[in-house]
């Protein structure tokens, strides 16, 4: 199974992202752009993982929620990862971004005690808005030209995330939830 650790996503911040996506979209020349339904914020990518571990996972989540408050935080400004292949277009993380951090090295740390590998790469939250995208002119004077709504999140709860293909789509499942304790008055 491919499993992930996510910050889900509102509906209404959905369909706002799904708008900023078009005006990326209309601005490539090929890509494949992540569905309106699959948007989130990966806290910990666990990859390819037995069923069996699924249990230490959840152990896991658990003891992370209990450490930490619901928190919000903001959208930041569109970036691109370089790969081989592409572009990974994304939506960065302003205000909050301390708190996904502390989440993920708290998820992190504590599945590395549980057996889990280390992820060699620094965490930067992001929510994912396509891959392998080709754009028509130079990023930084497309983005110049998007302006780009604030919004606000809420992390109320993780989610562990089964990633699948269904049919050639890619397809998520959550398959637990955990919720994030009260935050304080």
């Amino acid at each position: 199974m491919r499993l992930f650790i996510a910050a889900q996503i509102e509906k209404e911040n959905k369909k706002t992202i799904h708008e900023i996506q078009k005006e990326y979209r209309a601005q490539s020349v090929k890509g494949t752009f992540t569905r309106i339904e699959n948007y989130h914020l990966t806290l910990k990518f666990l990859g390819e993982t037995e069923k069996e571990l699924i249990p230490k996972i959840i152990f896991v989540m658990d003891r992370a929620v209990e450490e930490t408050a619901s928190f919000g935080f903001t959208s930041g400004n569109a970036g691109c990862f370089s790969r081989k292949e592409g572009f990974t277009l994304f939506l960065g993380v302003d205000n909050g971004a301390d708190d996904l951090w502390k989440l993920s090295a708290l998820l992190e740390e504590e599945l590395f005690k549980s057996g889990f590998k280390k992820e060699t790469r620094i965490f930067t939250p992001h929510i994912t808005l396509g891959r392998r995208i080709k754009f028509k002119s130079d990023f930084n004077i497309i983005a110049e030209e998007i302006s780009l709504p604030k919004m606000i999140f809420n992390c109320t709860s993780i989610s562990l995330m089964e990633s699948f293909m269904e049919k050639g789509i890619l397809c998520y499942n959550p398959l637990y939830s955990a919720k994030l304790k009260e935050k304080p008055a």
